[in-house]
């Protein structure tokens, strides 16, 4: 069973920024930048568990994106 995963405006704002950096330095990179983001959200959703979630927060902790040091 998958989760819902909830993104917050200020994270998808800076998602966006991190694509618009990644594609000037290399077109398409920041499209790989997004798919990573992608898997990454999947995996979160599918497996919540695997992830340091902060209860009183309401979020996870320090997720890294593969291959991005982002």
């Amino acid at each position: 069973m998958a989760y819902s995963l909830i993104i917050r405006e200020e994270a998808n704002e800076e998602m966006v920024r991190a694509y618009l950096y990644y594609e000037k330095i290399q077109n398409g990179l920041g499209e790989r930048f997004l798919s990573e983001v992608s898997k990454l959200f999947n995996s979160i959703s599918e497996n919540p568990q695997y992830f340091g979630f902060i209860e009183i927060k309401k979020t996870f902790g320090d997720v890294k994106v593969k291959h991005f040091p982002y």
